[in-house]
């Protein structure tokens, strides 16, 4: 129920970004077409090139539509390389000369955030991205180069300790982290704040024991959480 055609319309309604009326996962670059009126789509994530090199963008969208790419996996850097200024057929990368980006250099395995805003009036309605580099012709970026915008950080958010750190020996010192909860999955890293023990390091286990330690020392720690998505969010 957000009336008008232009990404503005979207980005003014006080439910956006935060409080989406659905939320799914989608298997490539391409909305639901057809799905309805006076709505707008916000498709986000981290784009991982297979190759160096340079790359293009195109977007295809009824009604406007605009696409953004950061320079690294952090939103902050985004800015805007394509847009629909008016409408599109599905899959149509050449009616507006916007709807194409400059040549763009990209690595190949490192994330990129990508995010593409859709703005949808009445009558048909779909939204797709396509890319060229390696290859020559522009393909619907495919789920294989794509994984999940995640913001949110592991549950538990601040950590907190099942057995704090205690001494089972003279020179070892035990300690065991709240299971943390994330659907990306979680690694836990001990952190020695006092006393010249060791950090542990990231690891999948919320249980740590520090050894080599000096008998009758203090020693003092801290754990934190982070998920295995992309964006790497911590508690």
């Amino acid at each position: 129920n957000i009336a008008g055609d232009s990404v503005a319309s979207l980005t003014g309604n006080p439910s956006f970004p935060n409080r989406p009326n659905s939320l799914e996962e989608i298997t490539s670059f391409e909305a639901p077409a057809n799905w309805a009126d006076n709505y707008g789509t916000l498709v986000h994530g981290f784009l991982t090139p297979p190759l160096t090199g340079s790359y293009t963008f195109r977007i295809a969208g009824d009604d406007n539509c605009e696409l953004w790419l950061s320079t690294s996996a952090s939103p902050a850097g985004q800015t805007r390389i394509a847009r629909v200024p008016g409408w599109t057929d599905p899959r149509q990368w050449d009616k507006y000369a916007e709807q194409r980006s400059a040549p763009i250099a990209l690595t190949a395995g490192k994330p990129y955030y990508i995010r593409a805003l859709h703005k949808e009036a009445a009558g048909g309605d779909h939204l797709a991205v396509a890319w060229a580099g390696p290859w020559p012709s522009p393909r619907i970026i495919s789920g294989a180069y794509l994984a999940p915008y995640d913001a949110n950080p592991p549950v538990p958010n601040t950590m907190t300790w099942v057995a704090p750190p205690h001494s089972i020996t003279a020179r070892s010192i035990s300690m065991t982290a709240t299971t943390a909860l994330d659907r990306a999955g979680v690694e836990y890293h001990f952190t020695c704040t006092s006393g010249g023990g060791h950090n542990s390091g990231w690891q999948r286990d919320p249980a740590y024991i520090d050894t080599n330690l000096t008998p009758n020392t203090l020693y003092a720690y801290t754990v934190t959480a982070r998920d295995k998505s992309l964006y790497q969010n911590s508690a």
